[in-house]
């Protein structure tokens, strides 16, 4: 029986990397090129929506933030942003647990995370079930990048006299 939850430790860890890229762009602005998509559940219990948001979007909802979103504040748990839906701006919360996945396109990054209130996925579990939490990065060639060579780094390493 291993004591150490090592799946929720990442869960946890992987949350913090989202909040720690919203907390930089609410100090300092979104760099030109970056832009963020985000899925979270929207039946998740803290999840604050306006009622005509939560009726379109029962089950989850992907948003963009790029040109335009206003107010980004950034908790330890989660997010608040005020965002336009049909020329009309509407103020939102996301934990961080509510997160389903958040990318970077742009950077081409990307974090999927299980969904822990389903009952086959139990915080313990996800580093035995396969459907744990996964970073997700483009490889080169999908880009049109050339691939990157690897180097064996031994032959930089001290030998011993």
């Amino acid at each position: 029986m291993n004591l150490i939850d090592y799946g929720r430790i990442m869960i946890n860890s992987m949350q913090q990397v989202v909040i720690s890229v919203l907390s930089q762009v609410e100090q300092h602005g979104l760099p030109r090129e970056n832009h963020f998509v985000i899925e979270f559940s929207t039946d998740h219990q803290d999840v604050r929506l306006p009622p005509r948001l939560m009726k379109r979007y029962p089950s989850s909802m992907t948003i963009v933030l790029q040109h335009q979103f206003e107010d980004l504040k950034t908790e330890k748990d989660g997010f608040a942003v005020t965002l336009s839906f049909n020329d009309r701006p509407e103020n939102i919360y996301v934990p961080v647990s509510a997160i389903r996945s958040f990318s970077d396109p742009s950077a081409k990054f990307n974090l999927t995370f299980p969904d822990l209130r389903n009952p086959e996925v139990e915080a313990g579990s996800a580093d035995k079930s396969g459907d744990e939490s996964k970073f997700e990065e483009t490889p080169q060639e999908e880009s049109g990048g050339e691939l990157a060579t690897v180097v064996s780094l031994d032959k930089f390493r001290n030998k011993p006299k």
